[in-house]
């Protein structure tokens, strides 16, 4: 459930301190060492997360979550209504087929704009179904 609390850098910057809190620390399943040379953070710099005393940056904070796992950026978020899962090889495989999919639909539609599609336009769409042709091959082979 949402948290009424309006989204502000201090408020996120509090979530961000309690997730690490959790995982981070004496006691916990990862020391702040352990942390720093997994993500490239100085070290000083997570312990100032972890108390509360500073707010990652969008990069700082995605290797924060590679290396903690879904239930940690899945506590940050959940003051707004969301958590996150990771991904298994089909969300994945079907991820890349429907990017696929909606590029070669995308480029029809504009080729389509002026009426006639062209050789060179043609040619495109054909690159773009080959590369999605070999998804779905993939995709289909690892069901049989």
């Amino acid at each position: 459930m949402r948290d009424p609390t309006p989204v502000t850098p201090t408020f996120v910057q509090s979530r961000v301190s309690q997730a690490l809190q959790m995982y981070v620390g004496p006691r916990r399943p990862h020391s702040v060492a352990m942390v720093a040379e997994e993500t490239g953070i100085d070290p000083r710099t997570v312990g100032k997360y972890a108390y509360n005393e500073a707010t990652p940056t969008l990069q700082k904070f995605l290797a924060l979550g590679e290396l903690l796992g879904a239930k940690f950026v899945s506590h940050v978020l959940e003051s707004i209504g969301m958590a996150v899962r990771p991904l298994d090889d089909s969300d994945s495989c079907s991820l890349t087929i429907n990017a696929k999919a909606s590029k070669l639909t995308a480029a029809i539609a504009e080729h389509l704009i002026d009426g006639r599609i062209c050789s060179q336009e043609l040619e495109e769409q054909r690159a773009i179904a080959r590369d999605l042709r070999a998804a779905l091959d993939a995709f289909l082979r690892d069901a049989d």
